[in-house]
């Protein structure tokens, strides 16, 4: 039902989701508060590494969208726990000079406010929600070359929102990283970037597991 109604949105939004949607599980409170703070203090937030995605053009691949002549640059945050979607970035690139940033966030939002983008630290735009179901809300705004330049030369990009009881979410993405994914000429397809996702949820639920285990066996001591 999700991939279904966010096919009426175009192309564009059906492919993030396509790649975004494996394990978007939800999100306890206390760690969707800020994993901008997370991050900088003992929490360890999974990232995925910035990667570029093509769909295929050959109308007889089947699971990849066909007609989309563009691919996405795409950061994911992910839950410690269980590998569960957080937040996640994705630059849409297109053959023309058209480029948009498409963000996806917890739901819950505060729709009037919209996101607020920022570039180490300094806010360089604000973004409507398209659309909100209840695993995610989604944003789209237009990428200037200027802005991504700023990515390409910056330290980290915040994702900041407001929750409906007003409280101010940040989600931190790191951006190192981004300018080879951006420059790559080739880019990786949506199954082999699904198996890479696969891959790193299940290291993550693994790692969880294990914490888990060893303090059950610091409890019985």
């Amino acid at each position: 039902m999700f991939i279904v109604a966010f096919l009426r949105l175009g192309g564009l939004l059906s492919f993030v989701l396509s790649l975004i949607s494996l394990a978007f599980l939800s999100v306890a409170p206390a760690l969707a508060q800020d994993t901008k703070s997370a991050q900088e203090g003992d929490v360890k937030i999974p990232l995925t590494k910035w990667t570029k995605v093509c769909p295929s053009k050959d109308p007889k691949k089947d699971g990849e969208p066909q007609g989309l002549s563009s691919c996405l640059v795409v950061q994911e945050l992910r839950d410690p726990r269980n590998g569960g979607l957080i937040s996640s970035v994705a630059v849409h690139l297109t053959e023309k000079e058209n480029k948009f940033l498409v963000i996806t966030v917890p739901p819950g939002a505060l729709l009037e406010a919209g996101i607020t983008l920022r570039v180490d630290e300094k806010e360089e735009a604000k973004s409507k929600f398209l659309v909100c179901y209840p695993t995610a809300c989604v944003s789209r705004l237009e990428l200037k070359k200027e802005m991504i330049d700023k990515f390409k030369k910056g330290n980290s990009m915040d994702l900041v929102m407001i929750g409906s009881d007003e409280k101010v979410t940040g989600f931190r993405m790191p951006l190192a990283g981004f300018t080879k994914a951006f420059t790559n000429k080739k880019g990786q397809s949506v199954e082999s970037y699904q198996e890479m996702q696969r891959n790193f949820i299940e290291e993550i639920r693994k790692e969880a597991a294990e914490k888990i285990k060893k303090n059950k066996e610091g409890t019985k001591k």
